[in-house]
């Protein structure tokens, strides 16, 4: 636009073309330009129908008449957002408090969050010590009918490693471990009172697990591992408890157990054998050097697997969420809000199924962590195996021939031409997979990114984060200490080498 015609009363509408122009030009345009900058601003006027001026005049004066001159209006679609999500954040923060009131203080939910933790994740020393002596210890009154016997009504247990028939029948299951849930309880008041018709929170009981055929009949071998698959921990979250404890939540409980129980029976196991070495009555004399070395290392191998899942794998996991738990209780107990105001029913069930999923994790029973446990389970199976033999040798029995085909605890494991007697090829077999084992585990430690910044399955960091922090670094240190408790000079890693 031309200087010379420019509206010197309307600088809105100028504007500087320097494109086309001679250098006199421009210089002109500089110079009106600088007289236009120099002018005082324009006075905004109330009725002006520019928006931009509306504001101006809105933010300058501040008085209400002026608001209503304003057109800067937020789309319809999110008007009743912006209108009444205020009032719906603080009313859902006061539903959420209240509903979590009701499950701590009415319905008890972290007594009965403890009761699981004692029983299906074995935190009650007292239970496990029963539970192992009625389904292990061979100096008991056996629960079996045999003719011509009459059954004295002292304590009575399944004996399982001392009978040959298996399972046990159902009657035999209610005589052996009627006692062992209901004298725990005892010791315990409030929600772990036993009611008056004798029923326990939750109508926890023991149970026959639903099974396939083939598990069935793995679970008719006394000796294998799989002999007390059969057997699980019932339990029925009273209403409205189920918001929490869910199904997802029940079944991961009870996947542990499984685990926990065949370790139960190895520590069992284990520590007899001193005694069938050892004991007076024993015949087996002399004992050969490697039938020693190997109820050592067994009994090393054991107890230090067990210490790991019981103690790292579990309590450590479990205390941050019980910390949690007694926060979220303590806060409402204030009346404060703290760590109470952004917590919900939903997000205290994502975090109890994140710490299920966590010990899941760290004690090798995901899904994908499979192959690990394989060789643990074959491990155990060689135990077993091993366990059998020295027994029949304590009691003076002759020790039948190995297959020619050889399995232990109904899992197949390869030939060893080596040479030797039973117990030798068994100890070669155990070492040769401790070692086996051990670098999994070395290997996994090392990983970059192993168990470190997982997504959830259902997406619940948010949940989560502010109890175990980012990421899921502390599983492959809880390796590293499992690790370490299992050897600290390469006494197994050295062998699987040299093989």
């Amino acid at each position: 636009m031309d200087v010379d015609s420019a509206d010197t009363t309307a600088p809105s509408g100028y504007s500087f073309e320097i494109f086309g122009r001679s250098k006199e030009q421009m210089c002109e345009t500089l110079a009106a330009s600088m007289e236009t900058m120099n002018r005082n601003l324009p006075s905004i006027e109330a009725n002006s129908q520019d928006p931009l001026a509306t504001m101006v005049l809105y933010l300058t004066r501040g008085d209400p008449e002026s608001l209503q001159l304003t057109t800067f209006a937020p789309p319809l679609s999110i008007t009743p957002i912006l209108s009444f999500s205020n009032i719906f954040s603080v009313q859902a923060r006061l539903i959420n408090k209240a509903c979590l009131r009701m499950f701590f203080k009415e319905h008890k939910i972290r007594q009965h969050l403890l009761l699981l933790r004692r029983f299906q994740l074995f935190g009650d020393g007292v239970f496990s010590s029963r539970l192992a002596h009625a389904l292990f210890d061979a100096d008991l009154d056996t629960t079996e009918r045999q003719a011509g016997v009459q059954r004295t009504g002292g304590t009575m247990g399944l004996k399982l490693g001392s009978r040959d028939t298996w399972p046990p029948a159902s009657s035999e299951l209610r005589l052996a471990l009627m006692d062992v849930l209901t004298e725990s309880f005892s010791r315990e008041v409030g929600v772990h009172s036993v009611g008056k018709t004798g029923e326990l929170p939750g109508g926890l009981s023991f149970a026959v697990r639903e099974m396939s055929d083939e598990e069935l009949e793995a679970c008719m071998n006394p000796n294998g591992i799989s002999a007390l698959d059969f057997l699980r921990l019932e339990y029925k979250p009273p209403s409205p408890l189920e918001a929490v404890i869910t199904p997802t939540a029940m079944y991961r409980y009870d996947r542990i157990f499984k685990l926990l129980l065949r370790v139960l029976r190895m520590v069992f196991v284990v520590n007899t054998l001193w005694l069938d070495a050892n004991s007076r009555s024993t015949k087996w004399s002399p004992i050969d050097p490697i039938s020693r070395k190997f109820g050592v290392e067994a009994r090393h191998f054991v107890t230090t697997l067990a210490s790991y899942m019981l103690e790292s794998g579990i309590g450590t996991t479990w205390r941050r969420f019980e910390s949690k738990l007694r926060d979220l209780e303590r806060d409402l107990d204030s009346g404060r809000g703290g760590a109470v105001e952004d917590e919900s029913l939903d997000r205290l069930r994502a975090c109890h199924e994140s710490t299920l999923d966590r010990i899941m994790f760290a004690t090798l029973s995901r899904k994908r962590q499979q192959p690990v446990m394989k060789i643990v389970d074959e491990i155990f199976a060689i135990i077993l195996q091993f366990a059998r033999i020295s027994h029949l040798k304590a009691t003076g029995q002759d020790v039948p021939p190995s297959p020619s085909t050889p399995t232990v605890g109904g899992l197949a494991f390869e030939e060893d031409n080596t040479g030797g007697n039973e117990t030798e090829r068994l100890y070669r077999s155990f070492k040769r997979r401790v070692g086996i084992f051990i670098s999994v585990c070395r290997g996994l430690s090392e990983k970059r990114g192993y168990g470190d910044g997982r997504k959830d399955l259902e997406g619940r960091r948010g949940a989560v984060d502010g109890t175990f922090g980012t990421g899921y670094k502390e599983e492959a240190n809880l390796l590293g200490m499992l690790l370490l408790g299992l050897e600290m000079s390469g006494y197994y890693s050295v062998g699987v080498k040299r093989r």
